[in-house]
């Protein structure tokens, strides 16, 4: 039997391998509306929380471990703002010179700079595409 990538046959008449069960295109499509049903209902507090914060409140994008998310995020901004892919440690009092940590939101920040997306959202996105 040839590889799937090099079988012919059409796209919808294929069947997927997965872990030795054979997937037909309903089963794909099952699984695919499945994923986006549960992709929907882990983001509806997100979007309450952003479109209806407490009075006095700014939501900045994260529900858990928000001291994680202010130091990701204070990276993203300043590797946004820097031609440097050296950031400084935001959290810290103590004087000290950039260095090169947490590359991903480094780049992530980068990314921010040259597009018109807000940096809070390219992070969420991030998450979600995780």
């Amino acid at each position: 039997m040839a590889p799937i990538w090099l079988d012919d046959r059409n796209v919808s008449q294929r069947a997927i391998s997965l872990l030795g069960i054979r997937l037909g295109s309903s089963d794909i499509r099952f699984l695919m509306a499945a994923s986006l049903f549960i992709l929907t209902l882990v983001e509806l507090p997100y979007l309450k929380a952003w479109l209806f914060p407490p009075e006095g409140y700014v939501f900045q994008g994260s529900l858990l471990w928000e001291w994680d998310q202010s130091q990701y995020l204070g990276t993203m901004r300043e590797a946004s703002s820097t031609s440097s892919w050296l950031v400084h440690d935001h959290l810290t009092p103590e004087p000290h010179s950039p260095a090169f940590f947490a590359p991903f939101y480094i780049l992530l920040g980068k990314l921010a700079g040259v597009m018109p997306i807000p940096i809070g959202l390219l992070y969420h996105a991030a998450g979600v595409g995780a």
